[in-house]
């Protein structure tokens, strides 16, 4: 009589269907979930097969139950890491991969044998036994008996004869794929969010609010984006034009990089605004005149360990001579000339080119 692994293969290659019951009774309703059927009703066969029985596919010496056959058929399409994942929140025992490959291809009739059935009875071994000691009188039978050999499928050829438990490579899957993914799901979503904000803030330039400083609130955007210096005192109705009278402490300057390319800027005279400590981590430059005052309400007040934590930036007439203090301090000197504004651009070159690899250190090129 035939397991009902064998009925439901023969009911699969026949074009039929089947449909899971909560009883066993024909006239019972289909249920659509597994977890929830008892038994399996092939329409064709015009049988009713209960879940829990026992199959001749056999994994690790015990018979597989009727209810993982079919779960393994429904689920065929999902990959090896999500059919893990759903048999175990199913509470379905996980067959490896390289199991249900072998279950899944001989129901569908692309194998004619599976290493996992359960083998050929004794009593019908012992009848082809029978008839081949019953012909052995016949010398060409036996001539031709003694050249006959096992017929082997191609997946039997692939795995020897030898069985393997694959069970290992479907744990380690669990550790390596599906742990992970599980990680990544439960993950908070904020960290993500927090990670754009930061990308989205703007370096920050200090500047003297010296009145004797060459950079300063009213001259730094047209000197940086349009790198033409203007002395902050000058009365020439073209450069007040262009100077900034605004009397907020605060200035928008943007610059196109070769490597990063656009890039906004916030440069300020004074840190009264600084009320986080996440603004010290935006700064990318302090412009000095060297006169230490400037940096009483700093993170660091000291000069020396200031410029070893923020690089720092001496804005200066070439002919004029350098105050000893900045010779002292980590401090970039920045000439410029007094006369000659087509200079301008050069002196910027240098101090863009010292930025840019600030920024590109701090992470604004990502």
């Amino acid at each position: 009589m035939s397991d009902s692994l064998q009925l439901l293969r023969k009911e699969l290659l026949n074009k039929g269907k089947f449909d899971l019951l909560e009883k066993e009774s024909q006239d019972s309703p289909i249920v659509k979930d597994i977890k929830e059927a008892k038994y399996l009703r092939l329409v064709n066969a015009k049988k009713v097969l209960s879940l829990d029985s026992k199959t001749s596919f056999i994994v690790n010496n015990l018979p597989v139950t009727l209810k993982l056959i079919v779960y393994s058929w429904i689920n065929q399409g999902l990959s090896t890491a999500e059919f893990i994942s759903k048999a175990e929140s199913d509470r379905i025992e996980i067959l490896t991969f390289a199991q249900r490959n072998d279950l899944i291809r001989y129901l569908s009739g692309d194998s004619t044998t599976s290493e996992h059935l359960v083998k050929e009875d004794l009593s019908k071994k012992e009848e082809k036994d029978d008839k081949i000691k019953a012909d052995e009188l016949d010398p060409f039978l036996e001539a031709v008996l003694s050249h006959e050999r096992n017929l082997l499928d191609h997946n039997t050829s692939l795995r020897g004869s030898k069985a393997i438990d694959f069970g290992s490579v479907g744990k380690e899957c669990e550790i390596r794929i599906i742990k992970v993914l599980k990680r990544k799901q439960t993950a908070p979503e904020s960290s993500s969010v927090d990670i754009k904000k930061k990308k989205r803030q703007n370096p920050i330039i200090l500047i003297s609010p010296a009145a004797s400083a060459l950079i300063t609130i009213s001259n730094v955007k047209p000197f940086l984006e349009l790198s033409k210096f203007i002395d902050p005192n000058s009365q020439n109705p073209e450069d007040q034009s262009l100077l900034n009278s605004n009397t907020d402490n605060i200035r928008n300057v943007t610059h196109v990089f070769p490597r990063i390319g656009k890039q906004s800027f916030l440069v300020v005279n004074n840190t009264d605004n600084f009320t986080k400590a996440e603004y010290w981590d935006r700064v990318v430059a302090i412009v000095t005149t060297g006169q230490s005052w400037q940096f009483k309400s700093y993170k660091w007040s000291n000069p020396k360990e200031l410029f070893q934590k923020i690089k720092g930036y001496y804005f200066h007439y070439d002919k004029d001579l350098i105050p000893q203090q900045i010779k002292e301090w980590n401090v970039q000197k920045v000439p410029i000339d007094k006369n000659r504004r087509f200079r301008d651009a050069e002196s910027l070159n240098l101090f863009w080119d010292s930025i840019e690899k600030i920024l590109v250190s701090k992470g604004w090129a990502n």
